[in-house]
């Protein structure tokens, strides 16, 4: 899982605080599945974060939306999941 050391989002969605005992800014459980870098078939067994982020490495919030629109442009809207934008972010990143 590409979450930082600190166990922060890459793309900026949340940080983890060590504050207090520890913790997240924001509720990965409301947050992550929304995102497309999320392993479906993992989050139905249950929310690991360890598992379930499929976010490549040194990938940031830009180059994501980058990457999300020229994924859109050249897929159609018709044609839009998840699985299909983990594959072409393999293939064009």
């Amino acid at each position: 899982m590409p979450l930082t050391l600190e166990g922060n989002c890459p793309l900026g969605r949340f940080k983890q605080y060590s504050h207090l005992g520890g913790g997240y800014d924001k509720d990965p459980v409301e947050i992550c599945p929304d995102c497309n870098f999320v392993d479906v078939e993992e989050l139905r067994k249950g929310f690991d974060l360890n598992k379930i982020c499929l976010c490549p490495k040194n990938m940031t919030d830009k180059k994501y939306r980058a990457l999300f629109r020229q994924y859109c442009y050249e897929s159609g809207k018709e044609n839009l999941t998840k699985p299909g934008f983990q594959r072409f972010v393999s293939e064009n990143f």
